[in-house]
């Protein structure tokens, strides 16, 4: 994004010209635009609580989260503001990818005020959820407080879902954790 255009969506922005600034961010919903004013976004999403703002961003940066997974992923590490990682969740909550899943669960695991905002977003989708926590805790010393968050997501994954990676997740250590959890205590349904 060039300097121009990061400018002139803040200064649209900051002039309190709402209609303007709506028919200018619409123009960076197509996939096809080359870059979007990603830095302009999380300005105006942190300080504004307009919902027409937030949705034509959230839809903005949902377009473009592939191409811009290495910044998002970057300020979600970097800003401690509830109102950025709410957007970025929401916008990476949408259709989750296990990439974008294993960005988030260490800052689920590491943060407690953000977990109920990972958990409501982003965690719905129960089998990119359990191939993440497989990738996580293969790839990361899991600690006595860790592994119980672990057991408690696993709660949440209905059996069929587990079940349906027996082959591809057996030997790893989620099973271990999975095979911890009482069956009683398990998910008591599977999907429908």
């Amino acid at each position: 994004m060039s300097d121009k255009q990061h400018s002139l969506v803040l200064d649209t922005y900051y002039n309190q010209d709402k209609e303007a600034l709506l028919f200018l961010l619409r123009r960076f919903i197509s996939p096809s635009v080359p870059s979007i004013p990603l830095e302009a976004i999380f300005e105006i999403i942190e300080d504004s609580d307009d919902i027409d703002y937030h949705s034509i961003c959230l839809e903005i940066v949902f377009m473009h989260k592939e191409k811009y997974a290495d910044s998002l992923f970057s300020k979600l590490h970097s800003t401690r503001s509830q109102n950025i990682i709410s957007f970025i969740c929401g916008a990476i909550g949408v259709e989750p990818s296990v990439r974008e899943l294993i960005h988030l669960i260490p800052l689920f695991f590491n943060d407690i005020e953000f977990r109920p905002i990972i958990r409501d977003t982003v965690f719905h989708d129960k089998k990119t959820l359990l191939l993440s926590l497989a990738y996580f805790v293969e790839d990361h010393p899991v600690s006595k407080e860790q592994e119980q968050l672990v057991i408690e997501l696993l709660k949440t994954i209905p059996r069929d879902v587990f079940l349906s990676t027996k082959g591809s997740l057996s030997t790893l250590k989620l099973y271990d954790y999975y095979y911890q959890i009482p069956p009683q205590e398990r998910h008591p349904k599977d999907t429908d």
